[in-house]
């Protein structure tokens, strides 16, 4: 059965480097640039269209993927969704981000690129101090495009989940998550990892691992 993983905003298929490892037949798309003035829903559903072709597929992702995937998720016949750090609803998302759509028509691609000029700045200052994970995800945003950081994060201020979905959610979640918090009296996990942040792909890759082999175990059984 088909496994496709959408990586998180500023990141892209190395997140999932230890899902690859344990599952050769994974697909993590690319993000892709979107076209001008281009929808959330009509951005998904350019994916929704990809893995149509792939059959039902268990549709997946890592914070923003997350989102993604539950919107493709609507789109097209899939077996399944996995969320990995990830939210099922806005109340979930961070404050910051909800306290800041005031500002959405200023997140624009010249605003990426200094971000990234910093951090990529202050990667090189604190690379020692920092842990690989870390480390890796500063690259990761560093070299992503940056009309599509600006638009994911836009899509992020105003992100409502589609309607709720004809097949199972199975949901995973760091017990330290700092950017998309814990919240089990919302919409609980079916598995939180002790200790996890927000990169449990990377961090707790034996952790996840095991929960996408249960996950696929049990669809497989349905």
């Amino acid at each position: 059965m088909r496994l496709v993983l959408f990586s998180g905003l500023g990141a892209d298929e190395s997140v999932f480097a230890p899902q690859r490892l344990a599952f050769p037949e994974l697909l993590v798309p690319a993000w892709r640039v979107p076209d001008r003035g281009e929808s959330f829903i009509d951005y998904c559903g350019a994916y929704a269209e990809q893995l149509r072709r792939e059959g039902p597929c268990i549709v997946g992702g890592a914070s923003f993927g997350g989102m993604v995937a539950q919107q493709v998720a609507s789109l097209v016949p899939t077996r399944a969704v996995v969320l990995i750090g990830s939210a099922c609803l806005p109340n979930e998302l961070p404050r910051t981000v909800r306290w800041s759509r005031p500002l959405r028509p200023a997140i624009q691609p010249v605003l990426m690129k200094l971000l990234q000029g910093a951090a990529a700045c202050g990667g090189r200052v604190l690379g020692r101090w920092l842990s690989p994970h870390v480390a890796g995800v500063v690259r990761q945003f560093c070299r992503s495009n940056p009309a599509v950081l600006s638009w994911s994060l836009r899509q992020l201020m105003v992100w409502r989940p589609p309607a709720p979905l004809d097949c199972p959610v199975y949901r995973i979640h760091g017990e330290r998550d700092r950017v998309i918090r814990l919240r089990c009296r919302l919409t609980p996990p079916g598995r939180v990892v002790p200790g996890g942040g927000h990169v449990i792909s990377l961090t707790h890759a034996r952790e996840v691992n095991d929960f996408l082999r249960e996950v696929l175990a049990d669809v497989a059984s349905r």
